[in-house]
């Protein structure tokens, strides 16, 4: 393994539990309006909002037409006339309040940020993810958190490294290592930069024939052991 110096670690599904977050969040909403919030539906919306979010990944739409889109594509699953947008913003809150960290998260970035200098990356909403990253306690063991609604580029694209590396001040690639749990997100922008990576497949997804890792683990925990 390389002398790494730097470590851009990804929140979601990373460090945060995003699922259990996810569905503690559009679950108290749903309830708020008067709608299912069932397991079925909650999975309903989620499968929902990943497919717009894996969308923006490739470019395909902007990061507006994700909170109007998933909503109004949702509530017509469900047969709501509820106004899109505002269940958008009700959700938002509810979120920024749900920071369900995956297990030993913190006590893994305390290992790290003492050998390492440590960044968040993420492709997540701003307000949402500065105030979780506060309120958990991680925005005292990373130096910065990187946003791509911050930067203007999200990842995978080679362009929002880039600006990371240019910002942290140092362009030596082989010094740093991307550590995240989304192959087409995470694994596939060090690729597209030419930087290593570390896929940590909590999840117990598939591999992938054209995206591959530098390195695997499954569980955060587990670098603790090999970092």
């Amino acid at each position: 393994m390389r002398e790494y110096k730097y470590l851009l670690v990804d929140a979601d599904d990373t460090v945060f539990d995003f699922l259990a977050c996810e569905a503690a969040a559009i679950k108290s909403v749903l309830a708020r309006y008067g709608l299912p919030h069932d397991t079925k539906t909650v999975n309903a919306y989620s499968k929902i909002n990943l497919k717009y979010w894996k969308a923006f990944e490739r470019g395909e739409i902007k990061r507006e037409s994700i909170f109007l889109g998933r909503f109004k594509e949702f509530l017509a699953l469900i047969n709501s006339d509820v106004e899109p947008m505002k269940i958008n913003d009700d959700y938002f809150a509810e979120l920024s309040n749900r920071a369900v960290l995956m297990p030993g998260a913190l006590q893994t970035l305390s290992y790290l940020a003492k050998k390492y200098r440590v960044f968040i990356t993420t492709n997540g909403v701003s307000a949402t993810q500065i105030k979780r990253t506060n309120d958990s306690g991680v925005a005292d063991l990373v130096e910065k958190i990187y946003i791509s609604e911050d930067i203007g580029f999200q990842k995978p694209s080679a362009e929002y490294f880039d600006f990371v590396l240019k910002d942290i001040g140092q362009l030596d690639r082989s010094r740093y290592l991307i550590i995240g749990d989304s192959l087409t997100s995470d694994i596939l922008g060090g690729i597209n930069a030419g930087i290593d990576t570390l896929w940590v497949n909590v999840r117990g997804n598939p591999a992938s024939d054209d995206i591959k890792p530098t390195f695997t683990v499954n569980s955060f925990t587990s670098l603790q052991k090999i970092l």
